[in-house]
């Protein structure tokens, strides 16, 4: 297995020493640790490394400005949020401006492992997915992107409403299509309804807070190949990628 670089930004020694020694157990290797926020940027320009475990609390300069000022330099590490502060605020905004995992202090060593294995799909994908999203709110469709990035898929195309997702998926049909129910005009049922009417070789997922079984009756009976309900966790949307693989590759031996 191929070496880790890290980069630890973290002002506490003690807690930079013991995460250093954890992640030795995943073939990780620290190669700089820096203490103060303002080093943070001038060091990632400089020093390639591949994941970058980031504190939120630093003095001069915290987490999220980090993060955002990774994004405008066009840097692109693995970037892993960590906070003592139990802040789903917090969390979001960290996924929003590209975390692409969140460390909880005090971690355990499970989450660690759950961290890695995500990194590895997100280095070597065995079947990068060509993916569109459809929710008519713009945090939860920049939270799905997010989170669906972190699989190493390549979300293509981000829709507020079902006719413009139907027309792009009409003209270049996607792996697979995340869908809410609740959106204006063409609602979820009607935008999964014309997708599957035109026969596209897409597998389409609803995304929705609303689990009625009447609704998951309806989403059967239009064709739907899976359901996610929210508030979704992490590790259903990685099983519903995994799912699409198979069936993907079951399709191409057929």
């Amino acid at each position: 297995m191929k070496t880790i670089k890290a980069i630890i930004v973290d002002d506490s020694d003690q807690f930079s020493g013991l995460l250093k020694s954890n992640l030795k157990a995943f073939n990780c290797v620290v190669i700089k640790e820096i203490r103060d926020g303002k080093d943070a940027i001038p060091t990632l320009k400089h020093t390639r490394c591949d994941i970058v475990f980031l504190d939120y609390h630093l003095p001069n300069k915290n987490g999220l400005r980090i993060l955002q000022e990774i994004d405008q330099f066009g840097l692109h590490p693995y970037v892993v949020m960590m906070s003592g502060d139990e802040d789903l605020d917090l969390q979001i905004r960290a996924e929003c401006l590209g975390a692409k995992f969140f460390i909880q202090k005090p971690y355990k060593t499970n989450e660690l492992k759950k961290l890695f294995e995500q990194f590895q799909v997100h280095r070597d994908p065995l079947h990068p997915l060509r993916v569109y999203v459809a929710d008519d709110e713009p945090l939860m469709r920049k939270l799905l992107s997010n989170t669906l990035r972190r699989y190493n898929t390549s979300v293509e195309f981000e829709a507020e409403d079902g006719e413009s997702l139907v027309k792009r998926a009409i003209e270049n049909p996607p792996d697979i299509v995340f869908l809410d129910l609740e959106m204006p005009g063409m609602d979820g049922f009607e935008t999964l309804k014309q997708i599957k009417q035109a026969n596209l070789p897409s597998y389409v997922v609803i995304v929705s807070a609303h689990s009625s079984i009447e609704n998951i009756k309806r989403i059967k009976e239009y064709g739907a190949d899976g359901f996610i309900v929210k508030p979704y966790a992490h590790e259903k949307i990685r099983q519903v990628l995994k799912n699409v693989i198979k069936a993907s590759n079951r399709d191409a031996a057929a």
